[in-house]
């Protein structure tokens, strides 16, 4: 990768994390709220309505998927809210990786030892390099348009949850 690379890269980092951090709180306050109702549901079921614990357990799950779904959400975001950190750590890692190898081109037995030994070293570091990009893999869930619709989908619903907890908890009051 080259440097126009690296720093196109990081300017689409630094225009994106604003919007990754405040979609990353509005679903954490989305999901807060989606849990909340879930167990006013299960208390106005179980409590309330004396159903039967199997049938309002099982409810109860169903009503969660959409938090289960939109949770794939956080989690991506929050995956590409770290990915500059990560993406320094290797930088430096592997600059001090190949300065130190720099530094062990004298050639003594002990050194060409050493030398292997940090060789070994970038290997793994590039390799951890590969994988922290097969770790992204979850950020497809963010590109994907079926799993978008069914994220707006989540969203609906919650919504539509929310007004039926708030129906059936003033129909409980009065």
């Amino acid at each position: 990768m080259d440097n126009s690379t690296l720093k196109k890269l990081e300017e689409l980092l630094e225009k994106l994390m604003p919007l990754v951090g405040s979609a990353t709180r509005k679903l954490r306050l989305l999901m807060l709220i989606g849990i909340a109702v879930i167990v006013w549901l299960f208390v106005f079921m179980f409590v309330l309505q004396e159903m039967n614990f199997n049938w309002v357990l099982g409810i109860s799950v169903i009503l969660s998927l959409p938090i289960f779904w939109l949770s794939r959400f956080y989690f991506a975001l929050q995956d590409l809210n770290d990915l500059p950190k990560r993406i320094d750590e290797i930088k430096a890692d592997l600059t001090e990786s190949l300065l130190s190898l720099k530094n062990t081109k004298k050639a003594t037995a002990v050194n060409a030892v050493s030398g292997a030994k940090d060789l070994w070293e970038i290997r793994s570091l590039l390799s951890s390099g590969r994988e922290m990009l097969g770790d992204y893999v979850s950020i497809a869930v963010l590109v994907n348009p079926f799993s978008l619709l069914l994220g707006v989908l989540s969203i609906l619903a919650l919504f539509a949850l929310t007004l039926l907890a708030i129906v059936l908890g003033l129909f409980t009051i009065f």
